[in-house]
């Protein structure tokens, strides 16, 4: 056999074995950096994204729980059944968020890590859960007790409830909430360092080999630098998404398992963009409707403002909820009072004359009762002692009950 043969048989053995082993090398690196993405998607974008939707259903609740304390007090069935409802949503949101991550795992449980580390976390991941299940029946028993209070016209005390029972318990979620995406971005990092790990070991194994099979070497740092460019490309996607990058998009060309991987890759970075995008949306609609609102309000304030100064007569507006009485600066024109506005009903009824204070009170809650319209004469005591006669004539504004409100 002639030399350049043998030479030929042995370089064909020595690249058939580094072949072999890079091979083998190379299958085992894509096993675990197979089995590691697949981790970081049920391991640490399904939990953030359920705790995200979680959060959502929760904000949204609070939202409506406010609005319920907003005036007008009016429709509060209505508005109740929708407090109903998201809170039936919040309930599902946070159900699925306990499947999910109860059906996940922590980087840290993996063979090779810290197992104690594994523990702790999930002990305090039970923990928030269990403390989101505790808060759940309160929150809806606090909010009945809210819907009861103002049925009542009990204002004060259903404000008191919200900012003693309510607001509190819907901090402590967000704790929670924020306590979980905490503990699982941790994890997303854990699992990028072990990918990191992993490509980093197969880097060291190939580079050996290389360098004992000498004439191979050349061979094998090419075919190993090609056969791992898809490897790269899904880890710098796994880095850029897991430092706020949402918008990259790893190549999904191939046909083959890096290509399915990087497919998968796309569509969990597409859906957790897509609700970070939602999220900011209604943030922004939200903020432009409250503005809105508050145009609104403030323009009618204006148109009435207006009105009360271009008249001699003197206006006034009484609050039954609260017993407050507003009236306009010819109170203090005609009859020389000037006072701090809200007044109350019994400094109005100490001003009208002892002999007509009766018959005054008495019209006025018999109009609150049943009828629409309301007037009386009588007599007013001026700031000097001296006494007006009044002729008082107002509307009476009613609920959805029938109930007088102002």
């Amino acid at each position: 056999m002639l030399v350049r043969t043998k030479l030929t048989a042995v370089y064909i053995a020595i690249v058939a074995a580094v072949l072999g082993c890079s091979t083998y090398i190379f299958l085992r690196t894509v096993d675990g950096l197979a089995v590691l993405l697949r981790s970081s998607f049920t391991d640490a974008l399904l939990p953030l994204k359920a705790t995200q939707n979680a959060e959502l259903a929760f904000d949204d609740l609070e939202d409506d729980e406010r609005g319920f304390l907003r005036p007008p007090f009016i429709d509060l069935d209505q508005k109740r059944a929708r407090l109903e409802s998201l809170q039936g949503q919040a309930d599902r949101e946070q159900a699925l968020l306990e499947e999910v991550l109860r059906r996940s795992s922590f980087a840290s449980g993996r063979p090779g890590a810290e197992p104690e580390f594994s523990k702790d976390q999930q002990r305090e991941q039970e923990m928030d859960l269990e403390e989101m299940r505790a808060a759940l029946p309160r929150l809806s028993a606090n909010m009945q007790q809210i819907y009861v209070h103002l049925l009542r016209g009990e204002i004060e005390q259903a404000q008191v409830v919200h900012r003693a029972e309510v607001a509190p318990e819907f901090r402590h979620i967000q704790m929670h909430l924020d306590d979980l995406r905490r503990m699982r971005l941790q994890n997303g990092e854990s699992l990028q360092r072990e990918s990191e790990a992993t490509l980093a070991g197969s880097h060291r194994e190939i580079l050996i080999l290389s360098f004992l099979t000498l004439c191979g070497i050349a061979f094998i740092v090419i075919t190993t630098s090609r056969l791992l460019a898809p490897l790269r490309s899904l880890m710098e996607g796994t880095q850029r998404v897991a430092s706020g990058d949402l918008n990259h998009v790893v190549e999904a060309a191939r046909a083959d398992e890096f290509g399915e991987v990087a497919r998968s890759f796309n569509q969990m970075t597409e859906a957790v963009r897509s609700a970070r995008e939602e999220l900011e949306r209604r943030v922004a609609d939200r903020t432009a409707e409250l503005a809105n609102t508050n145009e609104e309000l403030r323009q009618s304030e204006e148109r009435f403002q207006g009105a009360a100064r271009a008249t001699s007569d003197v206006i006034w507006d009484w609050d039954v909820a609260t017993q407050g009485i507003w009236m306009n600066e010819a109170l203090f024109t005609h009859f020389g009072h000037r006072c701090e506005m809200p007044l109350s009903l019994g400094w109005w009824l100490d001003l009208v004359h002892p002999e007509d204070q009766q018959r005054a009170g008495t019209s006025l809650s018999l109009a609150l009762e049943g009828k629409d319209h309301w007037s009386a004469e009588y007599r007013f005591r001026r700031a000097d002692g001296t006494y007006a006669f009044i002729l008082d004539r107002a509307v009476v504004v009613r609920d959805e009950q029938g109930a007088g409100v102002a």
